[in-house]
C-alpha cells in the first residue's frame, strides 16, 4: 500500500534529522479511497502529540504521489523482536512484556481521548493494533504507529461499521462480526499482544483467515491461558482475562485503566522497569543487527550526500524484466511445482496464470468443472486427465465404497441416512452435466463443490451483487498470494469483510445442497474416509433441518401429490424413531401441530380432512409434513387390513 524510505531532513544553519518517508505506492495514486485514507492518517496523527506515538511532521506530494514525513525510530518493531527471540529460543521477560504493553497503551490512551482544536472529542480508534505497528527503539522507547486505518468518529465516516482493515489475527470479536467499533476493540488487540509476548505463540491463528475469524468469534481463551508459563502471575492472568473478554463492556473502561492495572501489578510484584532495561534487552538481542544497520546507514548517508536528486534516481531505476513464456507442443508438455497454469471451464472462461498449489486449491474448492481444460506454461489447452497427478486428487482411479442411482425423491432419504449413520467421507452426485461433491464429517455435510457456474463462489457473489465483476477479476489476479483461496483474496483487497464471507460461504453451501433436491434423478458414489482439503465453513443447520428447508422451498405441491398418488388409501403407519425427534426437523409451530395430529394407523384419505382443518394449515403444509415423515422414516405405508 505504501513504500517506506529512510531520509534526511536538512534545515537552516546545518540543522538536520533523520526521518521516515511513507510514500504512496505508484499503483494506488489513482485510487481515491486510498488517497483519502492516506491523507486522513496524516491529518489525524499530526495532532496526536505523545512520547508513545510515532510523530508525523509533514504531508506532501511529488508527481501526484502523496507522502508523509514521520519520526524515525532506530530499532525494531515488536514482531521482529518476537521472531528474533524465537530464533534464539528466548522468552521476552514478563516484566518487559508488561512494560511494552503499558507504554503503547499510554499512546492509545492519548489517541482515544484526543480532541480537535475546539476541544471536541475525536473518538479515534486505531483498528490495527498489532506487533508490527509497535516500534521499540534500541534506547528502549516504545511507540505505536501506523494509524493508516484509524477512524475518527466525528469525520464524514461516522458510525461506519467495522471492516477488514487491519490484520485478521489482531481483531476483536466485534470487528470480525462487522459491528460498530469503540476503543474497547483496540484494548482487546492490546490484550492479544500481551498474551503473545508472554506465550511466545499466536493466540488466534487458524489455517486460513476464515478459520481465524471463527476462532475470534468464539473467543475461547481459557485453553490458551492454560498454556502460559507456569510462573505467570495469577494477577496477570486475571488482567488478560478482562482485556480479552468477548463482550466490550466486560473489558477495561479505557486504555488508561488497562495500563494502570499493569503498573499496579508491577508495583505489587515490587518490580521497577524503565526504558534503560528495555534498551539493554534490545541491544543484547540485536547486537549484530545494530552494528550492520549503523554501517549500512552510514553508507547510505554518504550516497545521499553525493546524489543531487533522489526522486530522479528513483524514476530512472530499471524495472525487473518478466519471465518469457515458452510455448510447447501437446506432446512435449511437462509440468513441475514451478510451472504456471491457466484453467478454462466448460463455458470458456479462463483464469490464471497461477501456481500449482493455487490450481489444486481451486479444484478442491470448486470442483473439477473449473479445470475442464488446463494450459501449462502457455501450452495449448489440454485435458487434465492427460497429465496424471496434476490435480492432486486423492481419489484419482479409486473405486467408491458405495454407489447407486437416485430417483426424483430419493435425495432426501439419502441425505438423512448418511447423516444418521454419522458418515465420514466424500459423496459424488451427478445428473447429466451437473456434478457435485459433498464432504461428510461425523454425519454433517462440511463442504460442497459444484460444477454449476452460478454456484462457484465468484459467480455467486457477483450474481447477488456482493462484489462487482471487476473486483472479482482483481481478486483472481492475486490468487497466488493467498494459496488459491478466493475468499481470502477478496478479504485482503477489501471487497468483503471476514464475517460477511463467513455468512456467504455458509449460504452458498446451503444453496448447492438445496439445488440437488430439484434433480429428476441421478447417480451417487461414496468414498469413505476422504476429507476436504480446503477451508471449512460449518453449515449453519443440520442435514435434517436442511431437508425440511428443501421440502418447503424446492418441492411444489403438485410434486408432493405425485409422490403420494395411488397410496392415499394405504395405512400411514407411524414409527417410533430411534435416532430423531420432531425437534430435529426444525418444524414451524403449525407443522409441528400437524406432525403431532397424524394418527397412528389411518390412511391419508381418512385423516386428510381433519389435518387441513387445523387453524392456519393448508394442504401444502400437510403434504410437506407427510413427505418428511415418510422420507425420514417417522412413518411408512402399509397395505390396508
Amino acid at each position: 500500500m505504501a513504500e517506506v524510505w529512510r531520509a534526511r531532513h536538512y534545515g537552516a544553519a546545518g540543522f538536520e534529522r533523520t526521518v521516515v518517508i511513507k510514500k504512496m505506492h505508484p499503483k494506488l495514486t489513482s485510487n481515491d479511497d486510498f488517497i483519502r485514507m492516506f491523507i486522513d492518517e496524516a491529518k489525524l496523527v499530526v495532532g496526536l502529540r505523545h512520547a508513545n506515538i510515532v510523530q508525523v511532521y509533514d504531508l506532501g506530494a511529488v508527481d501526484e504521489a502523496y507522502f508523509i514525513a514521520m519520526e524515525y525510530v532506530f530499532g525494531k518493531d515488536l514482531l521482529q523482536l518476537l521472531i528474533r527471540c524465537s530464533e534464539l529460543k528466548l522468552r521476552v521477560p514478563e516484566t518487559l512484556a508488561v512494560y511494552i504493553a503499558t507504554e503503547f497503551l499510554k499512546g492509545l490512551a492519548l489517541a482515544h481521548s484526543a480532541t480537535d482544536e475546539r476541544g471536541r472529542g475525536l473518538g479515534v480508534i486505531h483498528r490495527d493494533v498489532s506487533p508490527s505497528n509497535i516500534l521499540i527503539g534500541y534506547d528502549g522507547a516504545v511507540k505505536i504507529g501506523d494509524f493508516g486505518v484509524a477512524r475518527a468518529l466525528n469525520t464524514g465516516r461516522k458510525g461506519k461499521k467495522s471492516s477488514t482493515e487491519g490484520k485478521v489475527g489482531y481483531m476483536s470479536p466485534e470487528q470480525v462480526s462487522g459491528e460498530v467499533l469503540g476503543p474497547a476493540s483496540d484494548l482487546f488487540c492490546a490484550g492479544i499482544i500481551l498474551y503473545e509476548m508472554l506465550a511466545m505463540n499466536r493466540l488466534f491463528r487458524g489455517k486460513t483467515d476464515l478459520e481465524t475469524v471463527m476462532l475470534l468469534r468464539a473467543c475461547d481463551i481459557e485453553p490458551a491461558l492454560a498454556k502460559l508459563p507456569p510462573d505467570t502471575s495469577p494477577a496477570l492472568l486475571e488482567i488478560l482475562r478482562r482485556a480479552l473478554a468477548r463482550e466490550p463492556r466486560d473489558r477495561y473502561p479505557d486504555a488508561g485503566a488497562f495500563s494502570d492495572a499493569l503498573l499496579d501489578h508491577l508495583f505489587d510484584e515490587k518490580t521497577r522497569v524503565a526504558a534503560q532495561d528495555m534498551g539493554r534487552f534490545m541491544k543484547s538481542v540485536f547486537a549484530k543487527e545494530m552494528e550492520e544497520e549503523e554501517s549500512r546507514h552510514n553508507l547510505i548517508d554518504r550516497k545521499i550526500e553525493r546524489t543531487p536528486s533522489i526522486m530522479e534516481s528513483l524514476r530512472q531505476r530499471p524495472r525487473p524484466m518478466g519471465m518469457l513464456g515458452v510455448t510447447q507442443s501437446e506432446r512435449s508438455v511437462v509440468w513441475s511445482s514451478r510451472s504456471r497454469f491457466r484453467l478454462r471451464d466448460r463455458d470458456g472462461d479462463v483464469v490464471g496464470p497461477m501456481g500449482l498449489d493455487t490450481l489444486r486449491q481451486r479444484v478442491r474448492q470448486d470442483g473439477l468443472a473449473v479445470a475442464h481444460r488446463v494450459s501449462v506454461d502457455d501450452s495449448t489447452w489440454l485435458d487434465p486427465r492427460d497429465l496424471p497427478g496434476l490435480l492432486g486428487l486423492s481419489a484419482e482411479g479409486k473405486e467408491p465404497d458405495f454407489r447407486g442411482t437416485l430417483g426424483r425423491f430419493d435425495f432426501s432419504r439419502l441425505l438423512y441416512r448418511y447423516a444418521a449413520c454419522h458418515a465420514d467421507g466424500r459423496m459424488t452426485l451427478s445428473c447429466e452435466e451437473r456434478q457435485k461433491e459433498i464432504y461428510w464429517r461425523h454425519g454433517r455435510p462440511e463442504h460442497v463443490t459444484s460444477n454449476l457456474r452460478g454456484e462457484l463462489l465468484g459467480e455467486y457473489l457477483v450474481d447477488r451483487r456482493l462484489v462487482s465483476r471487476e473486483t472479482l477479476e482483481r481478486a483472481f489476479e492475486s490468487l497466488d498470494d493467498y494459496a488459491g483461496h478466493l475468499g481470502d483474496a477478496l478479504v485482503q483487497i477489501g471487497a468483503i469483510t471476514p464475517h460477511a464471507l463467513f455468512d456467504v460461504l455458509s449460504r452458498q453451501m446451503t444453496t448447492k445442497l438445496l439445488e440437488v433436491f430439484g434433480w429428476p434423478g441421478g447417480e451417487y458414489a461414496f468414498y469413505s474416509g476422504e476429507r476436504a482439503r480446503t477451508q471449512i465453513v460449518p453449515l449453519e443447520t443440520t442435514a435434517y433441518a436442511l431437508i425440511t428447508q428443501a421440502v418447503e422451498r424446492r418441492l411444489t405441491l403438485d410434486e408432493l401429490k405425485d409422490h403420494f398418488i395411488h397410496r392415499e388409501d394405504q395405512i400411514f403407519r407411524r414409527l417410533r424413531h430411534r435416532r430423531l425427534t420432531a425437534a430435529d426437523l426444525r418444524l414451524s409451530t403449525k407443522k409441528l401441530r400437524i406432525f403431532n395430529a397424524i394418527s397412528d394407523a389411518e390412511s391419508i384419505l381418512d385423516q386428510f380432512g381433519r389435518l387441513v382443518s387445523i387453524p392456519g394449515v393448508d394442504e401444502a403444509d400437510v403434504y410437506q409434513v407427510l413427505f418428511l415423515m415418510e422420507r425420514l422414516e417417522f412413518a411408512r405405508f402399509e397395505p390396508p387390513a
